[in-house]
């Protein structure tokens, strides 16, 4: 005796488990947020190392330079106005420190940067001499762990973790700029899906 009843095209288990298409679209969009979000703070971490502050020593105080030669006329006027510039990425970003006049650096000056600058941010530091008509620069340096020579001038760096420089640092390359754009749809889209359906 055969059985006439038709088998179901669906097992009744398999229809409960299908997620509607628009529900698995808002759990993409949610775990491509989450992890973008995750990248980002990853990679912003990894730039979080920042320049607090620099230290330049004169080696020889015979070699610095002076506002006039003159023996017993204002010897104290007569010494050099020092500035600590930082070079950033881009052409023409500069950054001062602050200028200290009429100092000798024999035993040492020390800029802080406040707030501290990523690393990644600084191409170079300059010693320059400030004057009223034109600053020369006495020396240069990267920014490294070891104490750096150049010519007359020892350069210390002190560094340190800082987060919001890392963040302002990641986020102003191309990568954080792209992720921010990715994400910042991805939010968008999340918004939108609930007026497309039912999720």
């Amino acid at each position: 005796m055969s059985d006439d009843t038709p088998p179901p095209s669906v097992e009744p288990s398999r229809r409960r488990s299908a997620m509607p298409p628009l529900r698995a679209a808002a759990w993409s969009l949610c775990l491509l947020i989450a992890s973008g979000i995750v990248v980002c703070v990853a990679l912003a971490f990894v730039r979080s190392t920042a320049l607090t502050a620099v230290t330049v020593t004169a080696l020889d105080a015979a070699q610095e330079p002076r506002d006039h030669a003159l023996p017993l006329v204002r010897q104290t006027e007569a010494l050099p106005d020092y500035e600590i510039v930082l070079r950033g990425r881009r052409l023409f970003e500069h950054r001062s420190l602050g200028v200290k006049p009429d100092r000798s650096a024999v035993d040492g000056l020390r800029w802080e940067a406040a707030p501290p600058v990523a690393l990644a941010e600084v191409v170079a530091v300059d010693l320059r001499e400030r004057d009223a008509i034109l600053s020369d620069t006495l020396a240069t340096a990267q920014p490294t762990v070891a104490a750096v020579q150049d010519g007359n001038y020892r350069f210390e760096f002190e560094t340190g973790r800082s987060w919001e420089a890392g963040v302002e640092s990641f986020f102003d390359t191309p990568i954080g700029k792209a992720l921010t754009a990715g994400i910042m749809l991805a939010i968008v889209a999340l918004v939108l899906l609930p007026f497309l359906g039912p999720l």
